[in-house]
């Protein structure tokens, strides 16, 4: 703890020890800790800041670890090690002390949005139904474009036999269902070829 040179990273690290000890026993608290303090040495000696701590930092730390010859610190259970860091992170986001994580998933087109709004209203959907459909028609818009009055059968057919191939019964009919769903909101806003909703 005394190489770490930053005065916050270490008062940080007090803390985080604080919170460990209201949660689990004696070793555990020192396993964490050491992992904790490893990674904050290796921080500082790599100009890394802990404000932009990601999961390609903790790979780098990783690969740190594979080759390390820190004095005093454990080089085996890498999952285990990693998992600290985690939790440090974690406990250090909870609290505010860092920036929380960024969602930088791409809004989906335009209609799957309108397609989403109309299942909620209309069909009662949870969210996570919702968000499960989003994804699959996402992709479907992706593929063959976001005006469905140029899909054809056989293109709506190849899209679901190759997103299938490789899924189990369950996942795929989840495919199926979202892609009917979608050609049949399509169908009612008279944005497609007649007929094309019985497809599949």
């Amino acid at each position: 703890r005394s190489r770490i040179r930053s005065t916050r990273l270490g008062s940080l690290i007090d803390d985080f020890e604080r919170d460990l000890q209201r949660a689990g026993p004696a070793r555990w608290i020192r396993f964490n800790l050491r992992a904790v303090i490893h990674f904050a040495v290796w921080l500082e000696r790599t100009g890394r800041s802990v404000e932009l701590f990601d999961e390609a930092t903790l790979d780098a730390f990783q690969r740190h670890r594979s080759q390390c010859r820190c004095p005093d610190v454990s080089r085996n259970r890498v999952p285990w090690v990693l998992a600290c860091i985690r939790r440090f992170f974690r406990y250090l986001r909870e609290r505010d002390c860092l920036p929380k994580a960024q969602n930088t998933a791409p809004s989906p087109p335009v209609i799957v949005e309108k397609f989403l709004r109309w299942m909620k209203a209309h069909r009662g959907v949870v969210d996570k139904t919702l968000s499960r459909y989003g994804t699959l028609v996402t992709d479907l818009v992706t593929a063959l474009g976001d005006a469905p009055e140029t899909y054809s059968a056989r293109s709506l057919r190849d899209f679901v036999q190759q997103r299938c191939r490789n899924y189990r019964p369950k996942t795929a009919q989840m495919v199926f269902s979202a892609v009917r769903m979608f050609l049949r909101y399509v169908a009612l806003e008279g944005l497609c070829r007649p007929g094309l909703e019985a497809a599949l």
